[in-house]
């Protein structure tokens, strides 16, 4: 994919910290009940700018001859198999082998994809991403490790047969495992927040994002 500036996925993250502060700059206190505080625009405003500038650096790859494959491509990476990923897991204990991560943003969704094989990919609901990350060895390190690091915090998760799309300003995570698939939920800033059980695994998505993004035109290892 050619023709795409630079950008790091924390730079995004970057805005979550910033909306904390504008309540520093405009405290709540100053302003009667019923009237819309400005920090409150701000945050808006941050953003707005901020899923504007992720989503521009990703190619825009729909149009009337060559429709959006998003949904196609989420479902598949939803109902990969064992069998798919031509990998044996025991049957006694419970073993993750992908990773599914929804982030929803006021343009859309986009999906960070990894399996234990060490692909990865990202897809964007408005058009676009990255895939063939299993080509690069960081992004395979990146894709094993995040897959590992969701052992330590299955706790956070519950079974589900249903894999809805987040809400705007949600993440949701779907663990494939030879059980079944597990789910959680969580808002964005809380779980970049760092104070929720499934900050680590958060925290490890972006590392490969970073990684996949990194990856691009840059010759297969």
């Amino acid at each position: 994919m050619q023709g795409n500036p630079p950008f790091e996925w924390a730079q995004f993250w970057l805005f979550i910290p910033f909306f904390r502060r504008v309540n520093l700059i405009f405290p709540p206190s100053r302003f009667g009940a019923g009237r819309m505080r400005p920090h409150v625009s701000i945050r808006v405003l941050a953003l707005a700018v901020a899923t504007t500038l992720f989503l521009s650096y990703l190619p825009k790859v729909v149009s009337a001859q060559n429709p959006n494959p998003y949904e196609g491509l989420r479902t598949q990476a939803l109902q990969t198999t064992l069998t798919d990923l031509g990998i044996k897991l025991a049957d006694d204990t419970l073993s993750e082998y992908g990773l599914v991560m929804d982030l929803g943003l006021p343009r859309g969704t986009a999906t960070l994809v990894a399996f234990s094989s060490g692909d990865a990919s990202l897809y964007v609901s408005t058009g676009g991403g990255i895939i063939g990350g299993i080509g690069h060895a960081a992004v395979r390190q990146s894709a094993r490790g995040w897959i590992q690091s969701v052992q330590a915090h299955l706790s956070s998760f519950a079974p589900t047969t249903a894999f809805p799309q987040p809400a705007v300003g949600s993440v949701r995570l779907f663990v494939l495992t030879n059980r079944g698939v597990l789910t959680a939920v969580a808002a964005i800033e809380e779980i970049n927040s760092g104070k929720l059980e499934l900050s680590p695994v958060w925290y490890d998505g972006q590392r490969l994002l970073t990684d996949l993004r990194q990856s691009e035109n840059k010759p297969t290892d």
